[in-house]
């Protein structure tokens, strides 16, 4: 009996240490971090500053055209608060371009997406899309989202991000609730690349 009532007073004490200390945290600015979301990768990314407007450019192999869904990732990019936004490039120069995507059909990969570093010492990154994969993912009523979706989300790792476990987030992988940037990965950008004026 004693050690019941112990019990239910250490718990009691717990749950309430906890939730000051949480309270806590907004009165100096401190943010809980929220289950699942996505991270950095320091290694990857742009210097702050320069990703005002990272010249992108963008090369079809195959027949499925991702032009509406690159130019929703630049629109999505350039309302960012954050002085992270990208341009497509009418160059042809190749090593002018720091986000160089592609789409093809890659029958032999089950993956929607993939973005890497290029192989040359452009600093840039690849983003490759695959056409094959998709078109047999998702029905015709979804797959424009579901373009988007990748797009943005591919975008996202040039710019730095690591993968989110929560599918409330765009750079979560698979199927997931968003094809947009949300307002937590939005201050994400502006916390590392500056807000823009």
């Amino acid at each position: 009996m004693i050690s019941n009532l112990l019990s239910k007073k250490l718990k009691k004490y717990i749950a309430i240490t906890f939730i000051v200390f949480i309270s806590s945290l907004s009165l100096f600015n401190v943010k809980a971090f929220a289950v699942g979301e996505p991270t950095w990768n320091y290694t990857w990314g742009f210097a702050k500053g320069y990703s005002l407007a990272v010249k992108s450019r963008y090369w079809q192999y195959g027949t499925m055209d991702w032009t509406s869904a690159i130019s929703a990732t630049q629109s999505e990019y350039s309302a960012s608060p954050a002085n992270a936004s990208i341009r497509v490039s009418s160059s042809n120069n190749y090593n002018d371009c720091k986000i160089r995507l592609k789409s093809a059909e890659w029958t032999q990969y089950s993956w929607w997406g993939i973005t890497d570093e290029a192989t040359d010492v452009s600093g840039a990154y690849t983003v490759d899309l695959n056409s094959y994969t998709v078109s047999k993912s998702f029905s015709s009523s979804s797959l424009e989202w579901y373009k988007k979706k990748i797009t943005v989300h591919e975008v996202g790792h040039a710019f730095g991000f690591n993968h989110a476990t929560s599918p409330d987030y765009v750079m979560c992988q698979g199927y997931i609730n968003v094809n947009y940037l949300t307002s937590y990965e939005n201050q994400m950008l502006v916390d590392r690349y500056g807000r823009y004026n």
